[in-house]
Parts: C-alpha cells; sequence; structure tokens
C-alpha cells in the first residue's frame, strides 16, 4: 500500500540534509568563532542583543541569527559590527584556521 501523503525525497531534501548547518561548524571556524565573539564582545559592554540590534541597525532576531551561527556573516556585516563594538576586524577573526588566508596573523 502506498502512503499518498508521503513526499519522496527530492534531490535538494537530499542536499541539504548532507550539508552540516552552520550552526554545527567548529568554533575554529570563521563563522563558528564570529558569532561567538560577537556574543562574548556584547556581553563585555553590558549590552542585551536588542541594544547590539539598535546599534548595528538590525532586527533582534538578526543579532540572535548572528550569535547562534545560523546567519552568515558578509564583509558588511563583519563591518557594521566592527564598527559597533569598536573592535578591528583581527578581533572578530582571532583564532580562526582562516586568519592567515585573510593576512591578519600577527
Amino acid at each position: 500500500m502506498v502512503d499518498a501523503l508521503a513526499v519522496p525525497p527530492t534531490s535538494a531534501t537530499a542536499a541539504s540534509s548532507a550539508v552540516p548547518s552552520v550552526a554545527a561548524r567548529p568554533a575554529t571556524t570563521l563563522d563558528g568563532l564570529m558569532s561567538d565573539k560577537v556574543r562574548t564582545l556584547r556581553i563585555a559592554r553590558g549590552w542585551r542583543q536588542l541594544d547590539l540590534a539598535v546599534a548595528a541597525g538590525w532586527s533582534r532576531a538578526t543579532v540572535v541569527a548572528v550569535e547562534g551561527g545560523v546567519k552568515r556573516l558578509t564583509v558588511r556585516d563583519a563591518a557594521v559590527l566592527c564598527r559597533v563594538l569598536q573592535v578591528p576586524l583581527a578581533v572578530l577573526v582571532e583564532g580562526a584556521e582562516e586568519t592567515a588566508a585573510l593576512g591578519l596573523t600577527s
């Protein structure tokens, strides 16, 4: 008997399950490290997620996604964070495996 409600997996479904989510990436990767650094820097300033969102011109949901590793940061996002958190880019990416390729190692 065939289940009429069953939906066979499509290639898109199969492909998406094979790709690890951004949140599953280790903290040594650029994505994982930056989300951790943003949270750490925000908390060090005594800011709530809403405070960072307002300062960056983002929604609180965007900050939650950034800190949770769900939203991948663009160069523009990183620049906004550097300006708002008053840190150089090297601070946001310090410790990432990709830091040397970015020319940000000392």
